[in-house]
């Protein structure tokens, strides 16, 4: 039984009943006696009616603790419990035997120790959703819909308030228990978070911002407002009207530009006219957006989001300059980061890397074509056209003589004679035009790269 002196309350009449039966007996006989007994024995029984009805109702109360406790058995629930559940049973006694000095005031007190359990489960299933928000915004700092950790104030009240709640967040190791305090006159459950106390209303101040109190700031997730406002710029596809693109008038008096892809790809494009869409409507929705955030907001964003040198000073508001200077960036943000900046007008493929058989066919047509010239160029003799050719492979035959003649004419014609051996056995011979093109070139097909072998090689007369 955890109430401290339930006696204290407990008819203390008692112990003259029992001096009353000392002097009944001799005064007045054995039934007075019987008749103090009897009384006696009825104050006795009433006195433990309520001794029992105050330990059962003690008993619920610390059930429904125990019931919040099994399922956060995170927390620890302190002897701040315990002593208000003495009170309790203190309180209920004094009621009951009506020995409260204020009956009404008791019972209000006994029903906030009541409520006890229920409001410490209630702000649990709180704390676990803005344990869960926490979190996520602390994976998220310096991002948009993240803590903004550079706005916390102060350097060190803050400073263990923030261990606190990472210690709620259970991002930081530490003492989590629950306590009873007085709040605005009446009882409430905290938590306690290291060595800091904080009510349920403590802490969603301190996780509301620095305008509410807290200890830092959320960045905000401006996300849908630009992407909302992108939309302005878009018009439905008329090659398919279910689909939105970008409204040609902000890129068709563009200049074409190129640039080159990871692939080697070249892109013809035009860059969209930003100035231009600054005066539209896309423009002016942006640019109330930013004005309709709070100067915290606003500082927070441009901090961690616009910034790119100086930043504005926390906890001041903004003057005239500064919240144009916020108002622009927010809008060249959106335009620059939610708007499609590039209009593709045209595709130049980057050539593909030739296979092993295309490298060796071009490497042929190249060694045709300076052989054609070195032909053409050659002394028209004999002993030129043998020299040229002593190494050359034809026709798999080989070369084993050249003759050479110059054929008068309205067009004079040079003709060159391949005498050329299969084996050491059969000798043919082939006329070539030399001064012909087309034969030229025939004759370069059937020339190999490679000469015979030296046991092979022409034989010149």
């Amino acid at each position: 039984m955890s109430y401290r002196n339930p006696k204290q309350f407990i008819d203390t009449q008692s112990g003259q009943h029992y001096r009353n039966l000392i002097n009944s007996v001799v005064k007045t006989g054995d039934d007075l006696a019987k008749d103090i007994i009897k009384k006696n024995a009825e104050v006795a029984e009433r006195n433990n009616e309520i001794i029992t009805g105050a330990e059962k109702r003690e008993q619920q109360i610390l059930g429904r603790f125990g019931n919040v406790t099994a399922g956060n058995p995170a927390f620890n629930f302190g002897e701040g419990f315990e002593y208000y559940i003495n009170q309790y049973s203190d309180l209920n006694i004094a009621v009951d035997t009506g020995k409260s000095e204020d009956p009404i005031a008791a019972r209000q007190r006994m029903t906030e120790i009541e409520q006890l359990p229920v409001t410490a489960k209630e702000g649990l299933a709180g704390l676990i959703e803005m344990t869960e928000d926490l979190i996520e915004k602390a994976d998220r700092r310096g991002q948009m819909g993240g803590l903004d950790l550079a706005s916390m104030i102060g350097d060190g009240e803050s400073t263990s308030d923030l261990e606190a709640l990472l210690i709620m967040a259970d991002q930081l190791k530490g003492n989590r228990s629950f306590d009873v305090v007085e709040e605005n006159g009446k009882l409430a459950p905290a938590y306690t978070l290291g060595n800091r106390t904080m009510t349920y209303t403590q802490i969603q101040n301190y996780l509301a911002g620095p305008e509410s109190g807290g200890v830092f700031n959320s960045i905000p997730d401006e996300t849908k407002s630009y992407t909302e406002a992108a939309k302005l710029a878009m018009v439905p596809d008329p090659n398919d009207p279910q689909k939105q693109i970008l409204n040609p008038k902000y890129y068709e008096n563009q200049p074409d530009q190129k640039r080159v892809d990871d692939k080697g790809n070249t892109i013809v494009f035009k860059q969209i006219n930003t100035e231009m869409l600054k005066n539209e409507p896309i423009g002016q929705t942006l640019k109330a957006d930013g004005a309709s955030l709070s100067n915290t907001d606003k500082i927070s964003f441009y901090n961690n989001i616009l910034a790119t040198d100086n930043q504005f000073e926390y906890g001041k508001l903004l003057n005239k300059e500064e919240e144009e200077t916020f108002i622009n960036a927010y809008i060249d943000y959106g335009l620059n980061n939610y708007v499609q900046q590039q209009h593709q007008v045209g595709f130049i493929e980057a050539p593909k890397e030739p296979t092993v058989t295309e490298k060796k066919e071009t490497a042929k047509k190249v060694r045709k074509q300076e052989r054609f010239k070195e032909i053409k160029n050659l002394d028209f003799n004999k002993e030129s056209f043998v020299e040229y050719f002593k190494e050359k492979d034809f026709d798999n035959s080989r070369i084993v003589d050249v003759e050479v003649e110059q054929i008068a004419g309205p067009t004079p014609k040079k003709m060159v004679t391949f005498i050329t051996a299969r084996g050491g056995k059969e000798v043919e011979e082939t006329p070539i035009e030399v001064s012909n093109d087309s034969q030229l070139n025939n004759l370069l097909k059937q020339l190999s790269d490679t000469g015979p072998t030296p046991n092979d090689l022409p034989i010149f007369n």
